[in-house]
């Protein structure tokens, strides 16, 4: 059967299952639908077309008219089209195999978004929760600070291609902008406002008897007033402080739910005189105008020349760094990462993306006197800007630009055995040398350091097998150390240094690119940049473990090649006999 016979099959059977839903099929050369419905005794007149058989683009379905029961604004109807937006595909997966089952799917999703629609609190609750999709801005912005009294900037940049971009950036002046300008290629400061950024206790809600969005300064403050009173009282003290300084002002409301989102008016220069005597009024206590008349003077067309609806995006750095995790963030840390190579810049990197370096009194040490090399470009975080720049030196300055908020984050060369004591003053250190020798002395000290009854947590991290496989031991005190990975088999009266958990079934099963190339002062063992992600991902995760109290088991082992043990991930004890735990158990 050819594709086109397999999507004839296809469409055949979505169409017999739709009609088995109550469907209609429209005559014409376009394969579409309409469908009058009744959910919770109101009926909906809806069509359904451009139906794809292999299901990688939804069919479009749309109102073919409001129901007359409810309001003429409803959530997930979109437009003047009135489109249906009625399934989110995260997480959700259509058979093309299975053509029939997945048009049922697609009803089944109709049919819950028609309930949402005739209940009036999962209506409000979707449209708090979708309130930046109604918003229909002019602009893009950014919002980089929570500060109330804050700058915007507008901003000319350019992006990929040398495309030109207009957007605003909600700052508070400092270094954070600085950074901003330089990463987003600025070709022009278009101009620069006071901002005022007021979060909102409540989530937002959509009227039903009036226009939206806002088309004026007036239809805004009258919305706010209406459903956030609180907050339009505070806006109005604070624009009458601000207009001072500036007649075109930047307002970001920030909804718990659906985030910020911000508007610009610009006021005529007459607005100063007229509500100059609120502000006076307030200190001599007479003459002065009341809230109701200020309000009344603030919305008055004859002060205002021109209102903006902006888009505003959270950039913020609790957003950026929370946003997707399940676990608490690295923030207010203070962390050490021995050995910038191709496993460590990745880990500093990833360690950064979850608060690593923010935060009062947080850090993050790297430590490596290593230059980088064109040998090291196929598999290291840095590119060739770097070349011939030590690899720490070289990591905090990439995390340092590529981070919207600052970080503070040190550069150092390599640790020598008499500063291992006072690198374990961090919370944790992150050792991703991939040197035994380095990685058994760390682990010794750590030991005598912990005797003498300090705290002391390290987190060896490496790639093993010849790149064929990955490691990590979390050593907090409670179990075995690095050393204790490595134990001694006699044989003809010869001791042999083995793993305790071998690594491979048949040596010589491995495939020939799995062999160390040895170069007098230059060998190295190839694999590829993934297999740095992999073991720096597993760091991450390891060491936000470690910071929740979350601690799963604390040694842990990625097989990437048949020809390695798949060895189970645990919790070691110490060996008997170690050398650094000096155990006798």
């Amino acid at each position: 059967m050819n594709d086109i016979e397999l999507r004839e099959g296809a469409t055949a059977s979505i169409t017999r299952a739709f009609i088995s839903r109550g469907l209609k099929l429209i005559d014409g050369a376009e394969l579409a639908f309409d469908w009058d419905v009744t959910i919770e005794g109101i009926e909906f007149k809806l069509r359904v077309w451009a139906i794809d058989p292999s299901f990688r683009y939804l069919p479009l379905v749309k109102l073919r008219e409001i129901p007359e029961k409810l309001p003429c604004f409803l959530p997930h109807v979109i437009g003047k089209d009135q489109l249906l937006c009625y399934l989110d595909t995260t997480g959700t997966y259509f058979d093309p195999f299975e053509p029939a089952i997945s048009a049922h799917l697609i009803v089944d999703a109709i049919e819950q978004t028609l309930l949402i629609l005739v209940d009036e609190e999962s209506s409000n609750r979707d449209f708090g929760v979708e309130f930046g999709a109604y918003w229909a801005p002019k602009y893009p912005g950014y919002l980089t600070t929570t500060q109330l009294q804050s700058e915007a900037s507008i901003l000319r940049t350019s992006g990929a291609g040398n495309r030109e971009r207009v957007e605003a950036v909600i700052h508070d002046g400092g270094k954070c902008f600085e950074q901003w300008s330089a990463n987003r290629n600025l070709r022009e400061h278009l101009g620069r406002y006071p901002a005022l950024v007021i979060p909102l206790k409540d989530t937002s809600c959509i009227p039903q008897d009036r226009q939206w969005p806002p088309a004026s300064w007036r239809d805004f403050l009258n919305w706010l007033f209406t459903y956030h009173p609180g907050t339009e009282l505070h806006l109005l003290e604070k624009l009458i402080e601000t207009v001072g300084q500036s007649l075109r002002i930047f307002i970001v409301l920030i909804d718990p739910v659906s985030g910020p989102f911000g508007v610009v008016v610009s006021f005529s220069a007459t607005v100063k005189r007229s509500t100059s005597r609120f502000r006076k009024g307030r200190a001599k206590g007479k003459n002065a105008l009341s809230v109701r008349q200020l309000r009344t003077v603030l919305k008055s067309p004859m002060h205002v020349e021109s209102f903006e609806r902006w888009g505003i995006e959270d950039l913020t750095e609790p957003f950026l760094i929370n946003r997707n995790l399940g676990l608490p963030s690295l923030e207010g840390r203070k962390l050490a990462v021995l050995g910038c190579g191709t496993v460590g810049a990745h880990i500093a990197n990833l360690l950064s993306k979850v608060g690593a370096g923010t935060g009062r009194d947080a850090e993050l040490s790297l430590y490596d006197g290593d230059y980088l090399r064109p040998a090291n470009l196929g598999r290291h975080l840095l590119g060739v800007e770097y070349l011939g720049e030590k690899k720490a030196e070289g990591v905090a300055d990439k995390i340092k630009k590529e981070s919207v908020h600052p970080r503070t984050i040190s550069a150092n060369g390599y640790l020598e055995p008499e500063q291992f004591q006072s690198v374990f003053d961090n919370s944790l250190v992150v050792d991703a040398t991939g040197d035994e020798q380095f990685s058994t002395q760390l682990s010794f000290i750590a030991q005598r350091i912990r005797q003498l009854g300090a705290t002391v947590n390290i987190l060896h991290v490496w790639v093993d097998a010849n790149g064929l496989a990955v490691r990590a031991l979390l050593d907090d005190g409670s179990g075995g150390c690095y050393r204790c990975l490595k134990t001694y088999e006699t044989s003809s009266g010869h001791k042999t240094l083995v793993e305790r958990f071998p690594l491979f079934t048949d040596r010589n099963e491995l495939p020939k690119s799995a062999r160390i190339h040895y170069q007098c002062g230059e060998s190295y063992v190839p694999f590829s940049e993934g297999v740095s992600v992999v073991a720096a991902g597993l760091g991450q995760q390891m060491a936000m473990e470690f910071f929740s109290g979350e601690i799963g088991p604390r040694f842990r082992h990625i097989s990437l090649h048949t020809g390695v043990r798949q060895t189970k991930s645990q919790n070691i004890s110490r060996y008997s006999g170690c050398p650094c735990c000096n155990s006798t158990t």
